[in-house]
């Protein structure tokens, strides 16, 4: 379970007027366990959480039929790391 950054490498036509450019980042959480940076667009449960969480920003890539955007090809993929400690 990790939250995820996600960059994308070029520019993006998704819809009239909705467009992802080149450095766009967006941070998504994948509540999944063992799912990382190599394996993240493979998982269908973890795409299917992606494209809601864009979707929520108003980046609809179902309706527009643009649901292959979501691959390594894409999009630059980072985890975030988890950092809990104590700050003495």
């Amino acid at each position: 379970m990790s939250t995820f950054f996600l960059t994308a490498k070029h520019d993006m036509h998704i819809a009239h007027g909705n467009d992802i450019k080149k450095g766009d980042k967006f941070e998504v959480y994948v509540g999944k366990p063992f799912i990382n940076s190599a394996n993240i667009f493979n998982n269908p449960e973890s795409r299917a959480s992606i494209i809601r969480q864009l979707s929520n920003r108003d980046i609809d890539l179902v309706a527009n039929r643009k649901e292959y955007f979501l691959s390594g090809g894409h999009f630059q993929v980072e985890e975030r790391r988890n950092v809990i400690g104590n700050h003495f």
